[in-house]
This record gives C-alpha cells, sequence and structure tokens, in this order.
C-alpha cells in the first residue's frame, strides 16, 4: 500500500485538438474527468485528467494521459504556487485502497519554475503520465514522472476502475534550504508563496486494455 511520497466527481466533454492532414475526420472528443474541489488557505484545488485511459497494443506507443492541478486564487492578491518537489501523486483502486507503486526515485535533478495565479484566476501543473505495454506481464505499466527528475512506476497496471488525487504540500521547502537557493538563482520572484497541505479530492478514471 503507497501512500503520496515526498524527496464525487464530474465528467466534462472537450474536444480534442488533434489535426490529422489529408483526412476530414473531426476532432475526437476526449471525456474528462474532475475531482471536486477542495479549498485550503485561500486556493482551491481540483484534479482533472481523462476519463479513460487506454492500455497501448503490443509494439504500439506508450499512450499518454492529459493530467492537471488546477488551482484557483482565491486569496486578494496574487499567489505563486511552487511546483519543485510539492506534489505527489495518489492512485487509489475501486474498494478505495491504495495502489502499490512498482519503484520510485530520482534519476537527475531539474529545476521547475513556480506557477503564478492573478486574484481571481487559475494556474495549472501537468504532470506527465504514459501507459506502456510489458509483453513480459502481459500487461500495462504506468510511468509518472513531475519534471524535476523524479519517476514512479506502477505495474502491473490492469483494466479497471481507478482515482487520481494529489497531495500538494510546502512542507519540503520548511525542511530544505536549497529550494530557496534555487528560486534565488533562477531569478524567481516567490512573492507571495501559498503554504500548507492539502489532498486533493479523486478524479475517477478506467483504465482499459489493448
Amino acid at each position: 500500500m503507497n501512500q503520496p511520497y515526498f524527496p464525487a466527481a464530474s465528467l466534462v466533454l472537450v474536444a480534442a485538438s488533434l489535426a490529422f492532414a489529408g483526412t476530414g475526420d473531426p476532432p475526437d472528443e476526449v471525456v474528462r474527468s474532475e475531482s471536486k474541489p477542495v479549498t485550503v488557505n485561500d486556493a482551491q484545488f481540483v484534479v482533472v485528467t481523462e476519463a479513460t485511459w487506454r492500455i497501448p497494443k503490443p509494439g504500439a506507443d506508450d499512450t499518454e494521459v492529459s493530467t492537471e492541478i488546477r488551482i484557483r486564487n482565491l486569496a486578494k492578491a496574487d499567489q505563486l504556487f511552487h511546483t519543485m518537489d510539492a506534489y505527489a501523486p495518489t492512485i487509489t483502486t475501486a474498494d478505495g485502497k491504495y495502489l502499490a507503486r512498482k519503484s520510485g526515485g530520482r534519476r537527475f535533478t531539474c529545476y521547475t519554475e513556480p506557477e503564478r495565479a492573478a486574484l481571481g484566476k487559475a494556474c495549472s501543473i501537468r504532470p506527465w503520465f504514459s501507459l506502456q505495454w510489458d509483453d513480459k506481464a502481459k500487461a500495462g505499466t504506468l510511468v509518472y514522472e513531475d519534471g524535476t527528475g523524479w519517476k514512479e512506476v506502477w505495474s502491473p497496471m490492469r483494466p479497471g476502475r481507478y482515482a487520481l488525487g494529489f497531495l500538494y504540500s510546502t512542507e519540503n521547502r520548511k525542511r530544505i534550504a536549497g529550494y530557496e537557493l534555487m528560486d534565488k538563482g533562477k531569478g524567481i520572484d516567490t512573492s507571495g508563496a501559498w503554504t500548507g497541505r492539502v489532498l486533493t479530492g479523486d478524479a475517477p478514471f478506467e483504465v482499459i486494455g489493448p
């Protein structure tokens, strides 16, 4: 059982901006799933992801999954939201149990800039998920990366219903001074930075086979 680790929902139809040169095919419709909003310290957090995650066929390219943590600023001034080691995913099964990771760790370290939201506006953090085919296990493998060099793997990832949430927290920044040094080194203005800890709602999704 793996909970998030640090170094009821709505469905929305959107048209995917997919271009098929030389064809008259209309763009695919992608159903997106949204978590219930959670508000902490003048910020509202919503997880948005695709409602269907498809395991690719053997030999096919990986399937990328569009996902975002949408944060709306409810304060009376601009707020900044850190992205460097500030969030971690949680995946639960249909019966509410945490899905165990196969592996996780940092391969290298890459700085990710924070996002800033004006009063009443929203910003988005977009982690990266992809599904791969594991020929040995004859099942899917789910890979997650956050842009900092951190990577997590769930395998085997089998068809079924799941839910995606995130733990977003600035607790790491209290313990490790290096984050502030990286911000200064990049010339980042961190005024108005949001602080706190929030466990988002869950956005349901279904994994389907190849």
